[in-house]
């Protein structure tokens, strides 16, 4: 396969895969009921399960529509990783996806970069595994998406991609790469 047509192969999996990903929230906002207690038995039962089973009320969330919104939040934070290992196959088993190794910085560089990249990556796994927000409550700028399911859903959509990227690139930069560095190294001081 030429270059060209392996990056567009790479390129066209990579949309299809956000796609996917993204096509069950908007899913969730126009087929779920709002409210648990005012649609019957099988609401009720999810919200349970939602609440007893899974993670419960995480990540973004809408006092307005409170089943979609935590059912929303369970799918961000139990598909997210799923899919950044999915996207991490597709890059790692792609020859030519990935440069050879970082570029060449500074160690204070590199530390800064893991440093400040460690950090963010455990503001949003906070922010979606151990705590929520109430978009219905919040400042004006943001109450938009919190009165609105579709709203809802696109905002849930981006927070859903943004974490499936930050941990993507965190396995590249925490895993892959200095692996990579690791194997190199070994194989120079075995020669």
């Amino acid at each position: 396969m030429k270059p060209n047509t392996q990056a567009v192969s790479l390129n066209r999996a990579q949309w299809l895969i956000i796609v996917t990903s993204a096509l069950p929230i908007y899913a969730i906002a126009l087929c779920l009921p709002t409210q648990a207690h005012a649609q019957g038995e099988l609401a009720l039962v999810l919200q349970q399960v939602l609440e007893q089973h899974l993670l419960g009320r995480v990540g973004p969330w809408s006092s307005n529509f409170p089943l979609q919104a935590m059912a929303i939040g369970n799918y961000i934070a139990l598909a997210a990783p799923l899919f950044a290992v999915v996207l991490a196959l597709l890059l790692c088993r792609s020859v030519g996806a990935l440069p050879a190794r970082l570029p060449v910085l500074a160690w204070h560089r590199y530390l800064l970069i893991y440093v400040g990249w460690a950090l963010l990556v455990g503001f949003m796994i906070h922010y979606n595994y151990f705590t929520y927000v109430d978009f219905a409550q919040h400042r004006a700028k943001f109450r938009l998406f919190g009165r609105h399911p579709l709203l809802f859903a696109v905002f849930a959509s981006s927070m859903l991609l943004a974490l499936e990227y930050l941990l993507l690139i965190s396995y590249l930069l925490f895993i892959h790469f200095p692996a990579r560095w690791l194997a190199q190294r070994l194989g120079k001081i075995s020669q």
